[in-house]
């Protein structure tokens, strides 16, 4: 499966449940913001789901909730993508993959 990240048209998520790393879509994802309050990332999520990108929150390690972008089972692709996007107002220039094998 190649890199989930394509816009889309819908807005205005509900507040995300949290999922656990290991019941991740895909083998791979963007991190795009990393947070300790549920708040927070859920205001990350609300913000990239109005610009077009639907995201998820990962329970990382240590308390940290990950919210990740583009999911996919292809590091190559995942990579290309994370290239592509860093530096954007989708993803900071710290962006980084998190990995569910």
């Amino acid at each position: 499966m190649g890199c989930q990240c394509q816009r889309k048209a819908e807005n205005k998520a509900p507040e995300m449940a949290v999922v656990e790393l290991s019941e991740m879509e895909g083998k791979y994802a963007i991190v795009v913001g990393a947070y300790r309050d549920v708040k927070l990332a859920n205001l990350r999520v609300k913000n990239l789901e109005e610009k077009g990108y639907p995201a998820k929150i990962v329970n990382y390690e240590n308390g940290v909730l990950a919210v990740v972008i583009c999911p996919s089972d292809d590091k190559a692709s995942t990579l290309q993508k994370l290239e592509e996007l860093r530096g954007t107002e989708v993803c900071p220039q710290d962006g980084w993959i998190i990995t569910n094998e």
